[in-house]
């Protein structure tokens, strides 16, 4: 069953508590699908679906409305304003009577209705998207103002002959899901979000950490050239004492490296001065490791490097 469908059984279960509130959610119901006919002084009313889940809803705010007793056309479409009582003529409309639509519950039973008749809501784990098309764009209009007066952003797009009031923000279908009292639908998309929204940040995160190990490994191999071209032109010795100790360090331990870090553990390595890279001690690494891994300098005389895990260092 597709995500839509779940949201509609589940609305389909609700039931305004209010007389009101089950005369919007009738009337979004009618305006969205039904039609009326008059034949030889009889008034009849359908719903253009073959749901069997909107039919029987129908089916169930007549019998909460009228209780007890087999309402005929003519009265459900004077309870829902549709009835021209002057000609004596139904009169469906597209547009629902405002004096239905005065109050917030009523404002949500009538979004509820005609989610019900022509709204549909895409797979979260896909993209965000809901919708419902409107026959006319009064009617869309009409449902774009009910929705925003929960503050909404409705939008309205032409397809083909329909008007089409749709949502894109993941957070506002969400909004839109409580509106129409659909929680566990709401609860279903949440954890859905909360899932994409950790993953997207730990995507961002390693891109982040990636980005910033590139940017160290270029900085590190300019500098051994930086050394390199020093000791060729003016030499090591030109340098201050200072910086002279510290190149000598840097270039002494120039190596062909492959390793795992965990924690503080260096699994393989090879080097030329085992002494200068490493000198562990139980509160860390020395100053050569803790730089050549960190900046992942690991090279050889073409400069390729591999570094296939990091960690913090002290």
């Amino acid at each position: 069953m597709s995500f839509s469908s779940e949201v509609k059984e589940e609305l389909f279960r609700h039931i305004g508590k209010s007389r009101h509130c089950q005369l919007a959610e009738l009337a979004a119901l009618l305006a969205f699908d039904g039609k009326a006919q008059v034949e030889q002084e009889t008034v009849s009313i359908e719903l253009g679906t073959e749901n069997p889940l909107l039919l029987e809803k129908y089916q169930k705010l007549e019998e909460s409305l009228f209780p007890g007793e087999r309402a005929d056309a003519k009265r459900i479409l004077e309870a829902v304003k549709m009835w021209d009582s002057e000609n004596k003529i139904p009169v469906v409309t597209d547009v629902v009577n405002g004096l239905l639509l005065q109050q917030g519950c009523c404002k949500r039973a009538f979004i509820r209705g005609a989610f019900l008749a022509g709204g549909s809501i895409s797979d979260p784990n896909k993209s965000y998207h809901f919708e419902v098309v409107c026959r006319t764009l009064a009617q869309a209009k009409q449902l774009q103002e009910c929705m925003n007066s929960f503050e909404m952003d409705a939008k309205i797009v032409a397809r083909k002959k329909y008007q089409v009031v749709y949502l894109k923000e993941g957070a506002q279908i969400v909004e839109m899901l409580g509106i129409m009292e659909a929680h566990v639908a709401l609860m279903n998309l949440e954890n859905v979000r909360i899932l994409k929204e950790m993953r997207n940040s730990v995507n961002r995160q390693v891109n982040c950490e990636t980005a910033n190990i590139s940017k160290t490994v270029n900085a590190a191999v300019k500098q051994l050239e930086d050394i390199e071209y020093i000791k060729q032109t003016a030499g090591i010795d030109s340098l201050p004492e200072n910086l002279k100790e510290m190149a000598l360090h840097s270039y002494d331990c120039k190596i062909n490296i492959f390793l795992f870090c965990e924690g503080y553990q260096l699994v393989k390595f090879h080097c030329s001065d085992i002494d200068a890279l490493c000198q562990c001690s139980d509160s860390g690494i020395s100053r050569c490791t803790v730089d050549f891994i960190h900046t992942a300098a690991l090279c050889d005389g073409s400069h390729d490097c591999m570094l296939t895990s990091t960690a913090s260092y002290h």
